[in-house]
């Protein structure tokens, strides 16, 4: 088992929110453990469970330029709350970064790469500002991995 993980966190049937696993998808040529998750975010934390090294791509909904990717070391800041998607999911990414951290359950390193969405309608394409930070996203999961 390697001890690197790629997680792409979405629904890709609701546009934008597919851009995790469209990212997480991109990457399997790295070798890298990945896993595409739609389900709900409160059985995430065993996904990673024996992993050194996890990327978690998300997008987020904060109201910033549409396309835009930021990312987050979770082992040293706490991913702003308010910015991730609760469609149908429960809590969102922060607040379940933040139950790991307190249960120390977070991996020895963890990033959240985020790309900023404005469509969350139902269809499997992504916004053509989203799609075209794809390749930004993919960068920088591969400088943290």
């Amino acid at each position: 088992m390697t001890d690197r993980l790629i997680i792409g966190i979405g629904n890709p049937a609701k546009r934008d929110d597919g851009v995790g696993p469209a990212v997480a998808s991109s990457m399997c040529r790295l070798g890298v453990a990945t896993i595409l998750h739609d389900g709900g975010l409160d059985d995430l934390i065993p996904q990673w469970a024996g992993y050194g090294r996890v990327v978690l791509v998300d997008v987020s909904c904060s109201g910033i330029a549409p396309g835009t990717v930021r990312v987050f070391d979770a082992n040293v800041v706490k991913p702003p709350a308010g910015i991730f998607l609760r469609q149908g999911r429960g809590i969102d990414l922060a607040e379940c970064i933040s139950r790991a951290r307190k249960q120390g359950l977070l991996p020895a390193h963890m990033a959240v790469v985020t790309v900023e969405g404005v469509d969350f309608s139902d269809g499997d394409r992504l916004s053509s500002s989203v799609e075209a930070a794809v390749p930004l996203a993919m960068a920088e999961v591969e400088r943290f991995l």
